[in-house]
């Protein structure tokens, strides 16, 4: 657990010495890169090692079958070497929160190891705000007139785990940072997400108020409601005002959906079955759009690159969260309704960005992670391993 935990560790501190929207630094991407492959691989091995057991666990069958049916495509579309090679690399890239999520399954044996979740927890909040920071000052250098970080949507995967960190105080002043930070990084998406799940998430953070809370909070919006929440909110409404006077909708979204919805039809029945294979999407938008990215539709980025099947298994992926809350609510009353929040927050990640189980995932699966871990394991032993 250790060495595993570092590795995390000086993956995202290498991410953050050579990001991947600096051309200077293209060359030396390589370095969190090899680190991340080599977490995938380990990743794969356990899953490969542990499949059976994994296998029985109703909580992650969904995802063993997923992950299967990636693995699958490393081999599909046929071709050479190369083309295995690069298939490898794309699954472990849009797949590394379900391989993380299988080997702290095995890696967590009992309550001593919550320090090493905590320490991969913190990193991973460190990189999310700097990511923010780093946005907004080349907006501010390049005088942008709306501005969209990246790090929305990883400060959102952040916010369940604050819900569950053990003390109130820091629960409280970082769910609220990473909400304020949601809807400050002009990401429409996390911040309705925050937003819908901000009800659910006052269940966790009530208790933890006191009267000296109430103060700050007060003096904070005061201090902080024109520089930051006013422009935060005119910066959205001027991101849907742009998208408006162009004509289309999510910043262009809908014209690249039709376009990814219409060639998956147009295909014969195999890969209507089993799709196109990894990385067609942006291939294909690539082809007919003009830009190489991915459809910004986890549904639509699943259809056509693993057919009606992969997108079978990604909807029960998303959906043994709603199965899952009745059972996780009498069995573990403290963390209530938990799994509707983790649904809210995937769910509408899924519409409306990508959709892949990626790294930016991670804090996601860590905490479900977690739930399994206490559900099954009385909080001693791992029974499924």
């Amino acid at each position: 657990m250790k060495y595993y935990t570092i590795l995390i560790v000086i993956y995202y501190i290498l991410t953050m010495l050579f990001p991947h929207d600096d051309p200077s630094a293209a060359s030396l991407r390589i370095l969190p890169q090899t680190v991340m492959g080599l977490l995938g691989v380990y990743g794969i091995y356990i899953y490969i090692v542990k499949f059976n057991k994994f296998y029985k666990e109703e909580f992650i069958r969904p995802y063993v079958l997923l992950l299967l049916i990636s693995i699958i495509y490393i081999l599909y579309p046929f071709g050479g070497i190369d083309v295995i090679f690069n298939n490898f690399i794309n699954v472990i890239k849009y797949n590394m929160a379900l391989f993380f999520m299988f080997t702290m399954l095995y890696l967590i044996k009992d309550e001593e190891d919550n320090k090493y979740v905590y320490i991969i927890y913190a990193i991973q909040v460190f990189y999310a705000f700097y990511q923010l920071y780093m946005d907004r000052f080349k907006s501010v250098m390049m005088q942008d007139d709306v501005f969209d970080s990246n790090a929305g949507f990883i400060l959102i995967c952040l916010l369940p785990m604050a819900l569950m960190l053990p003390v109130p105080r820091l629960r409280l002043y970082l769910s609220a940072a990473i909400i304020l930070a949601c809807i400050y990084s002009g990401q429409r998406s996390a911040a309705l997400a925050a937003t819908l799940c901000f009800p659910l998430c006052m269940n966790y953070l009530k208790k933890s108020i006191k009267l000296i809370d109430i103060f700050i909070f007060i003096t904070a919006f005061v201090l902080l409601i024109e520089p930051v929440l006013q422009k935060s909110i005119e910066n959205i409404q001027l991101r849907n005002e742009i998208d408006t006077d162009r004509g289309n909708f999510g910043s262009g979204r809908s014209e690249f959906w039709l376009i990814v919805w219409d060639a998956f039809w147009s295909g014969n029945i195999f890969q209507i079955l089993f799709g196109y294979g990894t990385q067609t999407v942006q291939a294909l938008l690539e082809k007919t759009y003009g830009h190489k990215m991915a459809a910004h539709n986890g549904w639509l980025d699943t259809l056509y690159s693993y057919g009606l099947l992969g997108t079978i298994l990604y909807a029960k992926s998303i959906f043994i969260f709603l199965k899952c809350n009745k059972f996780i609510n009498t069995k573990l009353p403290h963390i209530k309704n938990m799994c509707i929040i983790l649904f809210i927050l995937f769910f509408t990640k899924g519409i409306t960005s990508h959709g892949y189980w990626d790294i930016s995932v991670i804090p996601f699966t860590l905490v479900y992670t977690l739930i399994i871990f206490q559900i099954k394991n009385k909080k001693t032993k791992i029974s499924c391993l």
